[in-house]
């Protein structure tokens, strides 16, 4: 029997929100920010679905405005940022500096150096920096992104504008103060690459009041600070960098179960969403090619679209229902098809309807694939059995069939469009139709984590799982970072090509 067709479900609850890092709480959808701890709070009905216009952005800590955004007590006084007026990328230096502890700055405390290195990373490249001094940013950063390399200096080797630098005193200066320095290389033209000697100009915050700062460059040495002043205290010697001025490697986009909709690498952010702050109902997303819009499915059989894509209405809604499972949409983008879990194909916007093979009185199908002329797909059961529909023909399948285990997850098509992938709650690849066998780089034995799975090239791509991690098969490379999860698990994927 088919799941019964009840009425739409209520009105949604548009708001307008900025936002850094972001926790939903019962009721409320809360701001919370990674390293100061502060909550601000937006009211929301329980289970109601909220749309985020101007979502979960990198926006936040850019412009000329940001500092004097930021207000604090000190001493019982009220002090409000002030915009020093160097900047890099849209990104100020921003004061007061010398032991200032605010109360509202969202990338620290207050606008010690540390808190500029945080921001730029933020805004710049949507990376959500790791705790730690100025002396040991860059290595601390560098652990949390282990494929972000680290330069140091050597003839011929200097850092590029946008990439973030840690000064320390080293061996050469065991006077300086420990907690080191940092900033944003702003400006390298006044180096000559001949000769190895000039100086590069940095933002900075927390040194002297000004926003920028040099590192002197002298036979490709590179120091920064006078050796003469208080004995050496602020004299660095030793200076590495993050090399952040290059590709932002793979980008994409990924979907919480709650629905937020999260831009990684250098995909931009998507401007609005739809939520359900106390739900669990996100299950797929699907983008539009080469843009930042596209659809989320909920598990009723709602079609929500994000980053300004049309509306599009669903023929198949099943209200209060976990029912659909997968979607895919068609090749103009216009339309495409609902998955229900007894293997029902339900189309949607322009899409034709389209014989299928299969149907179960049971939950048990769990993705859908669609060919490129949009004609015919695949429907997979939980058990790795595969479904053909409208013109596709019959499908060998490389991986062992599992009878009465439920461990498909997701499938993806490659360009060939009768071969890819499935992917299990382990996070094991299995190959359908001809395409080579691929190996995750990290798979989960004994655990049900992986939610989704999506093709970046014919030999590789990437899998998400339920904490949010975004992981490479084949021969696909890694990903500069995924950002934290707002509320729920991971449930979809799409990669940006």
């Amino acid at each position: 029997m088919r799941f019964p067709q009840p009425r739409p479900s209520g009105a949604s609850l548009r708001v307008r929100v900025g936002l850094f890092a972001l926790t939903a709480l019962v009721g409320s959808t809360a701001l919370l920010t990674a390293s100061s701890g502060l909550v601000h709070r937006v009211p929301v009905a329980a289970n109601r679905s909220v749309t985020l216009t101007a979502a979960t952005t990198n926006t936040q800590g850019s412009g000329s405005g940001f500092c004097g955004s930021v207000s604090g007590v000190v001493n019982g006084q009220t002090v409000q940022g002030v915009n020093l007026g160097p900047s890099f990328d849209n990104v100020y230096a921003c004061g007061p500096t010398e032991n200032t502890w605010w109360s509202s700055d969202p990338f620290e405390a207050d606008f010690q150096c540390v808190e500029l290195s945080t921001r730029f990373m933020w805004v710049a490249y949507g990376l959500q920096a790791a705790a730690g001094n100025g002396a040991v940013f860059v290595a601390n950063n560098h652990q949390r992104f282990p494929s972000l390399p680290v330069g140091v200096p050597a003839p011929g080797v200097v850092p590029a504008p946008g990439d973030v630098v840690s000064l320390s005193g080293g061996a050469a200066n065991p006077n300086a103060e420990p907690a080191g320095h940092t900033g944003v290389v702003s400006d390298t033209s006044h180096v000559n690459m001949s000769t190895g000697n000039g100086y590069i100009s940095v933002l900075e915050e927390n040194d002297g009041g000004v926003g920028t700062g040099v590192i002197n460059v002298s036979n490709w040495n590179e120091s920064m600070g006078n050796p003469s002043y208080a004995n050496g205290l602020f004299w660095y010697t030793q200076i590495s960098w993050l090399e952040l001025s290059g590709a932002h490697g793979p980008s994409g986009y990924m979907v919480d179960s709650v629905g937020h909709v999260y831009a990684y690498g250098g995909a931009p952010s998507p401007v609005e969403q739809t939520v359900w702050p106390t739900q669990a109902r996100a299950t797929r997303m699907a983008l539009i090619p080469g843009t930042a819009s596209g659809y989320v499915l909920d598990s009723y059989g709602g079609i929500h679209a994000f980053g300004g894509a049309p509306r599009i209405r669903p023929t198949a809604y099943w209200f209060g229902q976990n029912a659909a499972r997968d979607f895919v949409m068609s090749p103009t983008a216009k339309g495409g098809y609902v998955l229900d879990g007894e293997g029902g194909l339900h189309p949607f916007g322009t899409a034709p309807a389209l014989a299928s093979t299969v149907s179960w009185t049971w939950d048990i199908a769990r993705a859908v694939v669609l060919r490129a002329d949009g004609l015919g797909g695949w429907i997979l059961d939980g058990w790795g059995g595969m479904h053909g529909f409208g013109n596709a023909p019959g499908v060998r399948l490389n991986s062992p069939y599992y009878p009465g285990q439920d461990i498909v997850r997701a499938a993806c098509l490659r360009s060939d469009n009768d071969s890819g992938w499935w992917v299990d709650g382990s996070n094991d690849i299995h190959s359908f139709g001809g395409a080579p066998a691929v190996t995750s780089s990290t798979d989960f034995p004994g655990q049900d984590v992986t939610r989704a799975i999506t093709c970046a090239s014919d030999s590789g791509g990437y899998t998400l799982t339920s904490t949010g991690q975004v992981l490479p098969f084949g021969d696909a490379p890694a990903v500069w970072s995924t950002p934290q999860l707002i509320n729920g698990q991971g449930s979809g994927l799409a990669v940006a090509k």
